[in-house]
């Protein structure tokens, strides 16, 4: 028998062994260990009091892995191991969870998978709406031209990520996991670098090194025509071990885009993003 409840009582483990399930015929594959999952899990402020799963007596056979932060909520991940698909428990953990949002109205964002059109109607269903494109890029760092630095120095400090204000630099919103709020969440896992003229801050970017996964990057005003970010970018990579940069979700139309194809981006995978606003309560 099935049955949806929240899962603050499911151990992490086996929450995990669920989520390599589900995603194991993924069209991004998704192998990712326990110390990874967990790392993913306070990155994104995962709550698992706030997060779904739909039991097969006691067996997790789906989940929706919810993320929350002041009235927001996040969806962190939803699957459904493939011997219980087509049961629509993907509808039914939808219902229950959006129960709950909507008695404390908040907001709730996702992002699906361009081509999972399967999914993206589904949250249609239930209120969603497309916000934004974004488009997930990678490059294999041997093909990387190295560049003149001389005329800059660095920053190489944690401290001055914190410290610095990111809205005079980024030239969209980063996705949920790309915020600052993640990235401080597992702040030792991340290098930052600041490009510094004239003892300022010009151009900064910041990188999980372990995933060769570059967060963020921005520049000020006046700066954003100088070629920086492949200065930015060659810096990063000396700080990973890992063949091939990733960067990923990146605002269709936005700027950077057309940057790192020049440079020899190029996209593997693309999403939406939706959002879902408060509903009605006691709307009849």
């Amino acid at each position: 028998m099935i049955t949806i409840r929240t899962l603050e009582t499911t151990t992490v483990s086996q929450i995990h062994q669920t989520f390599k399930e589900a995603f194991s015929d993924y069209e991004v594959k998704v192998d990712i260990s326990l110390s990874d999952f967990i790392e993913m899990l306070v990155a994104r402020d995962i709550q698992l009091i706030r997060s779904v799963g739909a039991f097969d007596d006691e067996l997790l056979v789906g989940f929706i892995l919810c993320g929350y932060r002041d009235g927001f909520w996040y969806d962190g991940g939803t699957g459904v191991i493939a011997s219980h698909r087509n049961q629509k428990l993907a509808s039914k953990m939808l219902e229950y969870l959006f129960d709950i949002v909507d008695s404390e109205q908040g907001e709730f964002l996702l992002e699906v998978l361009e081509h999972n059109t399967v999914a993206k109607q589904l949250y249609e269903r239930y209120g969603c709406v497309t916000t934004r494109v974004f488009d997930c890029y990678s490059i294999e760092t041997g093909v990387l031209a190295s560049h003149e630095i001389d005329s800059f120095e660095f920053d190489h400090t944690a401290d001055s990520y914190g410290k610095l204000d990111i809205n005079r630099y980024l030239s969209y919103e980063p996705s949920w996991q790309n915020t600052r709020k993640s990235i401080l969440n597992n702040m030792a896992n991340y290098q930052y670098v600041g490009l510094i003229k004239d003892k300022k801050t010009i151009a900064y970017g910041i990188m999980n090194t372990a995933k060769g996964d570059i967060a963020q990057l921005g520049f000020l005003k006046g700066f954003r025509k100088a070629n920086l970010e492949r200065i930015l970018i060659c810096v990063l990579a000396s700080y990973t071990k890992k063949p091939r940069l990733v960067m990923l979700n990146v605002q269709r139309g936005n700027r950077l885009g057309g940057l790192l194809q020049n440079m020899g981006w190029t996209v593997f995978v693309s999403q939406y993003e939706m959002k879902r606003m408060p509903q009605n309560v006691n709307a009849s």
